[in-house]
């Protein structure tokens, strides 16, 4: 399979992902994530050569194909990393509360 249509998969299930992170539905972003995963490990098996010998036309829609991927990966990053740190402080409040609960029992 050629690299631009290995690269049109991964762009589309990059989209995918932004949408679902836009609307913080955290399973089908889970879901795409797998898709994305699947194909990225198609192109390592593969062995694809991106720097093989192609045309003007193939080299610039692959460089379009990348930047779009990269767009959409750092605008899932924009959504996902807050909830990750406020999940990752609820967690360690949870912690906390429990540690002292357990150093000095239910003070209730």
């Amino acid at each position: 399979m050629a690299i631009p249509v290995l690269l049109e998969k991964m762009a589309a299930c990059a989209a995918q992902m932004r949408t679902a992170a836009e609307q913080e539905n955290w399973d089908r972003l889970a879901a795409c994530e797998r898709d994305f995963a699947s194909h990225r490990d198609h192109v390592m098996r593969a062995g694809l050569d991106l720097h093989a010998a192609v045309d003007d036309a193939e080299r610039d829609a692959v460089l379009t194909l990348l930047r779009a991927i990269q767009a959409d990966n750092e605008a899932v990053r924009a959504h996902v990393m807050p909830w990750m740190e406020s999940t990752r402080k609820f967690l360690a409040q949870t912690g906390r509360a429990r540690r002292v609960e357990q150093a000095y029992g239910n003070m209730r």
